[in-house]
């Protein structure tokens, strides 16, 4: 697989073929993109997650 496609470098993370720390980077760039693109869905998520901890204690 190339790490520069069209001129975009891809993360060093995506060649390291270390499948736990891409999963991990992955579900982290969907919570950036969510945060950034849909404020609405992250606020709602950050409350369900307060509410989950709550539940824990």
């Amino acid at each position: 697989h190339p790490r520069n496609w069209n001129g975009i470098e891809a993360p060093q993370i995506l060649a390291s073929g270390h499948h736990g720390r891409i999963a991990d980077w992955r579900a982290e760039e969907a919570r950036r993109e969510t945060r950034e693109r849909r404020p609405d869905l992250w606020e709602r998520y950050l409350q369900a997650q307060a509410r989950e901890n709550e539940a824990k204690e």
